[in-house]
C-alpha cells in the first residue's frame, strides 16, 4: 500500500496557523491600475469579523488610506477597496495585523507592496481616453481573474 502525503499548505490542519497564500496584485507588482480592488486568499478560513479596516491597512504617499474590507467565502478571501482612487506612479503597502481563524490562531503580521501604473500619456486606442487595450487586469490575475499563488514558500517573502 502506498501512502501519499500532501504539503500542509494544501490541506492545513486545525492546529496550523493561517497564512496568506495568494494576492492580487502579487507582492512587488508594478503598473497596478489605480482603481484596483486588492484581493487576498488565506490558507484556511479566517473569522470574517477579524478581517476588517482595523486589521487591514493600506498605506501610500498620503499616509494611511481609508478602505472597505469585505470577507468572502467564509473568510477564505478578503477584498480591499480604497475609498479614493490610488495615485498614479505611487508605491502602496497592505498590512494585515490582528486577523485570526475560527480556532483563535492568529495570522502572522503579513504584508505586500505594489506600485501603481504611471499617469496616462495619451496611449491606448483612439477615443478610449488613453486607457490601455484590454482593460484593467492587475498583475497577479490570470485571464479568468483567478488569483495567482505567491512564492513556493507560501508567501513567507511578503513584507
Amino acid at each position: 500500500m502506498t501512502l501519499f502525503t500532501f504539503p500542509n499548505a494544501l490541506f492545513p490542519s486545525a492546529s496550523d496557523a493561517p497564512s496568506v497564500t495568494a494576492t492580487i496584485p502579487i507582492d512587488r507588482s508594478t503598473d497596478v491600475p489605480t482603481e484596483s480592488v486588492i484581493s487576498l486568499r488565506f490558507s484556511k478560513p479566517l473569522k470574517v469579523e477579524t478581517v476588517n479596516s482595523d486589521t487591514v491597512t493600506l498605506q501610500g504617499p498620503k499616509g494611511v488610506e481609508k478602505v472597505k474590507v469585505v470577507g468572502a467565502e467564509n473568510g477564505s478571501l478578503a477584498f480591499i477597496t480604497p475609498d479614493d482612487p490610488l495615485l498614479a506612479g505611487s508605491t502602496y503597502s497592505i498590512t494585515i495585523n490582528g486577523a485570526s481563524d475560527k480556532n483563535g490562531l492568529a495570522l502572522a503580521v503579513t504584508g505586500l507592496t505594489f506600485t501603481t501604473e504611471a499617469a496616462a500619456s495619451g496611449g491606448g486606442l483612439p477615443g478610449d481616453g488613453g486607457s490601455k487595450p484590454g482593460g484593467p487586469n492587475p498583475k497577479g490575475a490570470s485571464a479568468d481573474g483567478s488569483l495567482t499563488p505567491q512564492s513556493p514558500g507560501g508567501g513567507d517573502d511578503l513584507v
